[in-house]
């Protein structure tokens, strides 16, 4: 899945992903979480803190304890900064499918390509 938009450097209004989250800029639909979890904040902070140079980036935390959001916060503040191209890689198509419907509840571009050779940013 790839993060879409604009790839000019760009300057970046928010100190960390965790300060984008709670600007309130994103378009969250109504369906979207409430607050993130406190884990979910520190995996983000500890991110903003001492990863931002890591070029690439794996979220490792037990099934169903919340590495979706984090994670796709963590490729949006990316792809702003325009530091380069974000790639959220799953093991599934279905898993796929969910974190992009993730995305979209929580106001984050994304685009899944549904064929092999369907180029990454055109739709989906």
């Amino acid at each position: 899945m790839a993060f879409l938009g604009k790839t000019k450097r760009a300057v970046q209004q928010f100190p960390s992903p965790e300060e984008l989250y709670l600007s309130g800029t994103l378009p969250r639909t109504t369906a979207a979480v409430d607050s993130l979890w406190l884990h979910q904040g520190d995996v983000i902070r500890a991110y903003a803190e001492d990863h931002q140079d890591t070029p690439d980036l794996a979220l490792e935390l037990p099934t169903g304890t919340g590495k979706t959001l984090p994670g796709l916060l963590i490729g949006e503040w990316v792809r702003r900064k325009a530091l380069g191209p974000v790639i959220y890689a799953t093991p599934t198509k279905q898993l796929a499918r969910q974190v992009a419907a993730t995305a979209e509840r929580e106001g984050i571009p994304v685009a899944v390509p549904d064929r092999k050779r369907q180029a990454l940013g055109s739709g989906g």
